[in-house]
């Protein structure tokens, strides 16, 4: 049976020299940010920023206010940035509404 090991030397192609260098914490990270930069060409910090910039756009006046589908919408990329920062979500709600 195949193992973590066995699946993070295939993505790191070096037989495994690379987690036994800097850990199974460390390797999985880099393992992801890898796999994340291959398949779309952007690293893992580009997406992060790129989310960043859609939230702001998003979060101006007029955009998130403009009724309840884009208050939830918001909510959700919010919700999702902050899980990948490690923060509490700030949520919005419309004025007077829920």
């Amino acid at each position: 049976m195949r193992t973590l090991g066995d699946l993070l030397a295939i993505i790191h192609g070096d037989g495994g020299h690379h987690t036994a260098d800097v850990g199974y914490p460390q390797s999985i990270d880099d393992a992801a940010e890898r796999v994340c930069r291959e398949r779309s060409g952007r690293s893992a910090a580009d997406n992060l920023g790129g989310l960043r910039g859609m939230l702001v756009l998003h979060g101006k006046n007029g955009n998130w206010n403009s009724d309840q589908y884009a208050v939830g919408l918001f909510n959700g990329m919010e919700a999702a940035l902050a899980l990948l920062e490690g923060r509490d979500p700030v949520f919005r709600k419309l004025p007077g509404g829920s």
